[in-house]
């Protein structure tokens, strides 16, 4: 299956890079071919349509905001029809309220026709591992 990993990471460190490292080798040991899409360039990020499966992973804007970045919408919304493709939905662990930043994510994919079946808040490294085998 074809899978986009879309993150929209700013300012990213090495320990979002190892991150996403492992979610991709995870996934692909399952028999998956995951491309890491950076969803905030906007050049790499328009043509989602031609994937089967479609991971988002953000950052909560802060330690205690909710909220999801406006790029996600906005991208999500230029990359062409998603409605009926699979997805999920990570969110990186930051702070306290993980857990409504990463239902906000879901009610955003949702909006945009995916149909998501895994969602998850990625603890760290460890973490990774068997989240990226959940995904695709």
């Amino acid at each position: 299956m074809r899978v986009a990993l879309v993150h929209f990471l700013v300012n990213r460190s090495k320990d979002d890079d190892k991150i996403l490292a492992i979610l991709k080798k995870a996934s692909e040991g399952r028999g998956n071919e995951v491309v890491l899409v950076d969803g905030l360039d906007n050049k790499t990020s328009t043509h989602l349509g031609m994937f089967d499966y479609i991971a988002v992973l953000i950052r909560p804007i802060s330690a205690l905001s909710t909220k999801v970045p406006e790029s996600v919408l906005k991208t999500l919304a230029a990359s062409g029809t998603l409605s009926g493709k699979k997805g999920c939905a990570l969110v990186l662990k930051v702070g306290l309220r993980s857990a409504k930043t990463c239902r906000n994510l879901m009610h955003i994919l949702e909006s945009q026709g995916l149909r998501l079946d895994y969602f998850d808040i990625v603890k760290g490294e460890q973490h990774a591992v068997d989240v990226g085998a959940n995904i695709g």
